[in-house]
């Protein structure tokens, strides 16, 4: 998710100046993955991670560049609530998973591969790519979306 849609984020922010509109996407958010069948600590991860995001943001006004690009790192690192419950308890993670309609194989791999570097990789790719996406994304709000008159 971190490549991909800073700049939708960034644009969410740029129109609603508006505190809980970033906790309100996150709620839903949650709310879709869980519905969909995803780990309760996957959607539980995107709700409080924006609500963080939203504080963040709100900080600036919603109007710091900085502040909305950290904002959208902290709401990227939302989907990691999964992964930290594996390293935490991966036998309650495994009997959630299985319930959830897993594969025993995706499992047994997951138990079998993981480890603290993986943990730590994966948090370090999550933060530099969304880094990137929302050095891109404030890009494009000034270069497309400014000149265009959508934002101010």
């Amino acid at each position: 998710m971190g490549c991909l849609l800073a700049p939708i984020y960034l644009l969410l922010i740029a129109k609603v100046h508006k505190r809980w509109s970033l906790s309100i996407m996150g709620v839903i958010m949650g709310i879709i993955w869980f519905v969909t069948g995803m780990h309760w600590a996957f959607a539980l991860g995107y709700m409080i991670m924006a609500i963080v995001a939203d504080f963040v943001a709100g900080a600036g006004q919603y109007k710091s560049k900085k502040l909305n690009s950290l904002s959208y790192i902290l709401f990227s690192l939302g989907g990691t609530g999964s992964y930290i419950v594996f390293f935490v308890d991966p036998n309650g993670w495994a009997q959630t998973m299985l319930g959830n309609g897993t594969e025993q194989s995706y499992i047994d791999t997951m138990q079998a591969t993981a480890n603290t570097g993986i943990l730590i990789a994966m948090f370090a790719a999550v933060i530099i790519t969304s880094a990137i996406s929302a050095f891109v994304g404030c890009k494009m709000l000034k270069k497309q979306f400014e000149k265009a008159g959508i934002t101010a």
